[in-house]
Parts: structure tokens; sequence; C-alpha cells
């Protein structure tokens, strides 16, 4: 009631605009980082698939002396 009486109508809304931005700028970052971690987890791109297509096993990998 203080703000609508000092500011008026319009400064009840006062700064709706910028948060909204920020908000959808959030949501579409938040898409793409799960998006990109979906990818890795179904394609394998995160460096632990062969170039063959086979995953490594650990009895696969050398000994460590």
């Amino acid at each position: 009631r203080y703000i609508k009486s000092v500011d008026g109508f319009t400064g009840c809304y006062r700064g709706l605009t910028p948060k909204l931005c920020a908000y959808t700028i959030s949501a579409y970052a938040v898409d793409k980082v799960s998006e990109t971690e979906y990818f890795k987890r179904h394609f394998g791109t995160d460096g632990n698939e062969r170039q063959d297509g086979e995953e490594e096993d650990i009895e696969d990998l050398p000994d460590e002396e």
C-alpha cells in the first residue's frame, strides 16, 4: 500500500522485467547444462569410451607398480 501511494501503480512492478530476464537466462543455462550432461551420459563423450565403441573394463587396465 505504501509503495503504491508513493510510486503509483507501476511502482508495484518495478524490477519485474530484469528479474524475468534473469530467470529466463538461468532456465536456458540450466537446460543447456542438463542437455550436455544427458548427452555425455548416454553417448559416452566424457572420455570413458574407446574409439571403437567399447567401454574399458577395469580388468583391461594396466597394473600400477
